[in-house]
């Protein structure tokens, strides 16, 4: 009796840690990655715009580039 609910018990074990791995992660970390990389593009041309908008006074007063 034991050996069937320690058997049981294993193959569940066994389905869930397989269901939970992150096997298909990758490729989904690879699109995400490629969607990340289009957002920080988009804030660096948000920021530049932004930046062109300012008069000269505000350039001077910030500091950076």
């Amino acid at each position: 009796m034991k050996k069937i609910t320690l058997s049981i018990l294993s193959i569940v074990l066994l389905i869930g840690l397989n269901a939970c791995s992150n096997r298909y992660e990758s490729n989904k970390s690879a699109a995400n990655s490629d969607e990340q990389g289009d957002k920080v593009v988009k804030e660096k041309d948000v920021r530049e715009m932004v930046w062109m908008q300012l008069s000269l006074e505000q350039n001077e007063w910030i500091d950076g580039t």
